[in-house]
């Protein structure tokens, strides 16, 4: 599992206040990622050990704070507004502020960005 080139070096912004995405974060939102429509996503709220620990094992991090659909169901906006939310999406991992709008225009639009249409 690793980041996507496109949006490596982006610092996100999660102490709450309701800042405008940086210029970085707006071109990976606007330019989009490329991911199949049958992809695998998967959530955990592992973002604070990962920027705590740059040199170990992504995947074993992200599936020690994996969120299963039992934990999401039970309440779903606690997770969703987590600031230590990740998305792997396959296998690229993601800040939640750069997947969810990601995710939304797929389910919406079928697609992620102008270029890609199902």
């Amino acid at each position: 599992m690793s980041f996507p080139d496109e949006i490596e070096n982006i610092e996100i912004n999660l102490d709450g206040d309701d800042e405008k995405p940086s210029k970085k974060e707006e071109e990976a939102i606007q330019n989009g990622i490329d991911f199949p429509p049958d992809a695998d996503i998967e959530l955990s709220l592992c973002a604070n050990e990962i920027d705590e620990k740059e040199n170990e094992d992504l995947t074993a991090i992200f599936l020690k704070h994996r969120v299963p659909y039992s934990k999401f169901i039970k309440d779903p906006f606690k997770v969703l507004s987590n600031p230590n939310l990740m998305v792997k999406i396959d296998d690229k991992l993601y800040d939640w502020k750069i997947a969810c709008p990601l995710i939304v225009s797929l389910l919406a639009f079928k697609r992620v960005n102008k270029h890609i249409e199902k």
